[in-house]
């Protein structure tokens, strides 16, 4: 209950009262910035929740638990209007327009208030602002008492913030500070700070004088410009400290290992520099990098101080910290899978427990090289019921795998120039290996892969080749169920997929992000592989071997093996709104061709649609392909080309615990070729719209300190497996809670679904 004479701070605003033709619409936002009181969080715009929540706690004055959670864990106490806060405001403003130029800027405030009785005493503060002349740059000058570096600014001087004729910013001033103490930095200038830089100016109706000065140190005429002189490199331990001999010199340096096993010379080429070089900053930042990029140092600390005071020689420090040299990491699991329907009428849902076992050797080469190996052993139940007779079944299934990689250091074995390396540590040469071994209540499934690649990157672009990778894939034991729809002329397209098959192809991979470099600004994420062929290889062999044989008959030691093209795309796009509220957007869009000796692409290769990363409103592989309704088997659903988009409107609950989401997801997979057996699966331009599902729902994250715990609640609002005039379900789905409550799919998973 507010007290007579106080208001709910409503809003703040900013009225700006420019001159003609000056454009200063870009002044606004840092305006706004400098409100020292701001009013309560609002979500999506419009609903004071949290003020709404500290109110109700306000109500359970007997139960000091409850008020206590409500009051200060999710609430918000009223923003009371407070004068001296609009005081201080005016000022942050009248400063913040004196530092962009505007020296005889006016700023007040007025305060409009909305009262209903005693029910809503709200107010909003209007600052107005009269602008005034702007200041600008007549002239700048440059002062500098060392010649040597008033030599290197000329040299740059293309490259200065600051310039006659532009408007008096002294954020530009403060830039260009900083840009001639860094270049400064990058010419062995180790000692040099930007408090030798200074500015002094005049002014006469509205035109600036500026002067900037570069002063010497005061026991000397000139600066230091300073050279890389001894470098010691140290590995921290923890070991006692080794006796003669431990120590290593490559290339002048000085390595003391204290009994790691790792190459000196390997360290040597992350030192991206060399004794008696001139001093960078750049180089250093480099090396450090580098070192990091190594992937087997925790730690790393790089020191540097000058020889002596007559000296302009700069003795280095380096300690490294290794990483744990062997590492176990078990991970149990607890699971609620989505289990897609069997038949028309069966439902299902798995429950399942995992264990993972992970171990990392990290440098068990000596060569910077990361050895892993990871065990997962999974168990399913999954319980059935037959809705059309009631019974209730229970099947176990369970998986198994072992996966293994070396990573080496470097591009290995490369028959051609990928890249250059440049001293980036960050290349690597990757063999692989897994084992999965599968038993459900269809079938059971051997899976046998090698492969062998490269990763490497440059700036913020990420690459991989991998130009080998062998998949060995065998099926067997299949359920009565599932030979009976084989069987079938529906199950035809399906029935080569089981049994016994090759899977060998090559995959690049690209991604790009700036999320790192725009923390908290709009951020733009891409994942993709744009180009996947199988199967090439053993056809050339065939044509040079034995090119009588057909297509379709042709196998590897009696294995049929694969032929296909690919390519997939997903793009994904954050724009952070107010008060932490962001919007998402999802892009994924993907084709596979199968060509020569295919006529389908693997299962494993195929596309579905459905799941909690996908479209929300309906289980994996229950959804297509294209308008094809085949409630038999789910395995047809899946197809050769998927389009998927998602939007996300997420907005923070609880602090940083708690955040909720809405969303909308559409899209479908389609099959590339016309099949009789399949109508309407394949892609149709006159029927693309109206195959496009949709579905819309409500999410809850909760944050723990080492990942996120999700659950989304989604709805059919289109199913393209439906008639084309009853395609719009959500009507039918919302007309009632009963329903609405009986229609949600639910979804849960770790992190956000994209």
């Amino acid at each position: 209950m507010l007290h007579q004479g106080q208001y709910l701070l409503d809003g703040n605003r900013v009225r700006v009262q420019e001159p003609p033709n000056t454009g200063t619409a870009e002044l606004q936002p840092g305006m706004e910035l400098n409100y020292k009181q701001k009013p309560n969080r609002k979500i999506l715009g419009a609903i004071k929740f949290h003020l709404t929540i500290y109110r109700l706690g306000a109500m359970f004055r007997k139960t000091n638990k409850v008020s206590n959670f409500l009051t200060n864990k999710v609430g918000e106490r009223p923003v009371i209007l407070d004068s001296s806060l609009c005081d201080a405001t005016v000022n942050l403003i009248r400063q913040y327009l004196l530092n962009n130029g505007y020296m005889q800027a006016e700023v007040s405030y007025t305060v409009k208030v909305f009262a209903v009785k005693k029910l809503i005493r709200n107010a909003v503060v209007t600052y107005n602002v009269k602008l005034g002349p702007v200041y600008t740059i007549k002239h700048i000058d440059y002062t500098v008492g060392d010649t040597a570096i008033a030599l290197i600014l000329d040299e740059a001087k293309d490259k200065r913030l600051i310039a006659d004729g532009q408007n008096f910013v002294t954020s530009k001033m403060v830039a260009e500070r900083q840009r001639i103490n860094d270049l400064l930095k990058t010419k062995g200038y180790y000692l040099f700070a930007p408090n030798y830089i200074s500015y002094e100016w005049d002014s006469t109706y509205s035109k600036v004088m500026l002067t900037m000065l570069i002063q010497n140190p005061t026991d000397r005429n000139h600066h230091t410009a300073y050279h890389f002189g001894r470098v010691f490199v140290e590995v921290d331990t923890n070991l006692v400290q080794h006796a003669q001999g431990d120590s290593v010199v490559a290339d002048g340096v000085s390595f003391m290992l204290n009994g790691y096993n790792v190459d000196a010379h390997l360290l040597r080429k992350a030192l991206n520099f060399d004794p008696g070089e001139m001093y960078s900053h750049t180089r250093v930042e480099d090396t450090y990098k580098a070192l990091v990029q190594l992937s087997i140092f925790k730690f790393v600390n790089i020191r540097l101080e000058p020889a002596d005071s007559l000296s302009d020689r700069l003795i280095c420090h380096i300690r490294l910290t290794p990483q744990v040299k062997q590492d176990v990491s078990v991970e149990p699991t607890l699971q609620l899978a989505d289990q897609p329907i069997a038949n028309a009428t069966q439902q299902g849902r798995n429950y399942g427990i995992s264990l993972v076992t992970g171990y990392t050797n990290n440098n068990m080469l000596g060569k910077a090289d990361i050895f892993k190996l990871r065990l997962r052993n999974s168990l399913e139940f999954q319980f059935w019921e037959n809705k059309t007779t009631g019974s209730k079944n229970i099947y176990i299934s369970s998986e198994n795998s072992l996966n293994g990689s070396l990573e080496l250091l470097g591009l290995r074995f490369v028959p051609f120039r990928l890249a250059k390396n440049n001293g980036n540590l960050y290349n690597r040469t990757i063999f692989g290996a897994s084992l999965i071994y599968e038993i459900n209540r269809d079938f059971d499934r051997k899976l046998a892969v090698l492969s062998y690649g490269y990763r490497w990157n440059h700036g913020n672009h990420y690459y991989a080749l991998f130009p080998a990778e062998v998949s060995y894939i065998k099926t067997d034991n299949l359920s009565q169920q599932l030979q009976i729809y084989l069987n079938t002329p529906a199950g035809a397209v399906l029935s080569n997929l089981f049994g016994k098959n090759f899977i060998a192809g090559s995959r690049f991979v690209y991604s790009y992000s700036n999320q790192q470099v725009r923390n908290g600004k709009s951020y733009f994420i891409l994942k993709s592989t744009p180009l996947e062929v199988a199967g090439n290889l053993f056809d050339l062999a065939y044509g040079i071997i034995d090119n009588s044989k057909p297509h379709n008959e042709r196998t590897i030691f009696g294995v049929k093996y694969f032929q296909y093209i690919k390519t997939d795309w997903d793009v994904r796009y954050n724009q952070p709104l107010l008060r932490r509220i962001s919007a998402v957007f999802r892009l994924n869009a993907a084709c596979g061709l199968p060509f020569g000796n295919s006529t389908i692409i693997p299962y494993e290769k195929r596309y579905f649609s459905g799941g909690s990363v996908s479209l929300r409103g309906w289980r994996p592989r229950t959804l297509g392909p294209g308008g094809f309704n085949d409630v038999n088997n789910p395995l047809n659903r899946t197809g050769e080309f998927k389009l998927e988009s998602n939007f996300e409107l997420r907005f923070p609950i609880y602090k940083k615990v708690l955040e909720g989401a809405f969303f909308i997801d559409a899209g479908n997979v389609w099959n590339i070729r016309h099949d009789p057996l399949l109508p309407d699966a394949e892609i149709n331009i006159n029927r693309f719209k109206s195959e496009i599902a949709m579905d819309g729902g409500i999410g809850l994250r909760v944050n723990l300190p080492f990942f996120m715990i999700r659950a989304d609640a989604a709805i059919q609002m289109r199913d393209p497996s439906q008639p084309l005039a009853n395609r719009w379900v959500g009507y039918q789905n919302l007309k009632d809670m009963k329903t609405a409550y009986n229609s949600i799919n639910w979804s849960f998973g770790i992190g956000y679904p994209f």
